[in-house]
C-alpha cells in the first residue's frame, strides 16, 4: 500500500509542482500580464448568457498553460536523470519516455483540467472564486491523467490513489498558502 501512494506521488509530481510554481508567479509576477498571447484568457473573452457572464473567466490564461507545461517538462526532466536511483518507485520508465511529450501532456492537462473546473462552475451559476469542494481539490491531476492517458494510463488502482490522496494534499498546501498570503482564499 505504500508502495502503491509513493509510486503515484511520484508520477504525479510534475503536476503539483506545476501548480505551485504557478500559484507562485502569479502571485509574484503575472498577475499584471494582460496584453500579448500569454495575457489573453483561455475562453478569448467570449460571454454567454442572458447577463454575458465570461464563458471560463478572466483569470484562466494562456500564460497558464505555457507555465505548467514548462515546469512539468522539467520536473520530468529532473525524473529522467533520477531514474536509476528511484528505480522501485518509477511507474514508468523515464530513460525511455518522451519527456516533452510526457511532460507537456501533464502541465496542459493540469491547466486544462482547472479551466474544464470553472467551467462547470460557470454553467452551474456558481460566483467566480466561490469553493467547489472535492473538484477545486481533484481538477489538476484529473485533467493531467484524462490527457496524458493517450500516451501512459498508470491504471486505475494509481489514478484512483493519486484523487484520494490529492484532496487532504491540496488543501493542506492551500491552507498553508492562504496564511503565507501567497492566495486569496483557502481552498
Amino acid at each position: 500500500m505504500i508502495q502503491l501512494i509513493i509510486s503515484a506521488l511520484y508520477f504525479i509530481l510534475p503536476v503539483y509542482i506545476a501548480n505551485m510554481v504557478l500559484v507562485y508567479l502569479y502571485f509574484k509576477y503575472l498577475k499584471n500580464i494582460t496584453t500579448g498571447p500569454l495575457g489573453w484568457p483561455l475562453d478569448f473573452g467570449i460571454r454567454v448568457g442572458k447577463n454575458k457572464r465570461p464563458l471560463i473567466g478572466p483569470h484562466k490564461r494562456f500564460e497558464g498553460l505555457v507555465t505548467t507545461s514548462l515546469v512539468a517538462i522539467v520536473v520530468v526532466a529532473i525524473q529522467r536523470w533520477l531514474h536509476p536511483y528511484l528505480l522501485d518507485i518509477s511507474l514508468i520508465d523515464y530513460q525511455s519516455v518522451n519527456l516533452y511529450l510526457l511532460g507537456s501532456s501533464l502541465g496542459l492537462g493540469s491547466a486544462l483540467g482547472d479551466a474544464a473546473k470553472s467551467l462547470i462552475k460557470r454553467l452551474l451559476n456558481f460566483p467566480p472564486h466561490s469553493a467547489f469542494p472535492l473538484l477545486d481539490q481533484i481538477d489538476h491531476p484529473l485533467g493531467a491523467l484524462a490527457v496524458s492517458a493517450y500516451w501512459f494510463w498508470p491504471g486505475w488502482d494509481i489514478a484512483l490513489t493519486i484523487l484520494i490522496m490529492t484532496v487532504p494534499l491540496v488543501l493542506l498546501v492551500n491552507f498553508i498558502s492562504y496564511k503565507l498570503r501567497i492566495k486569496d482564499v483557502w481552498w
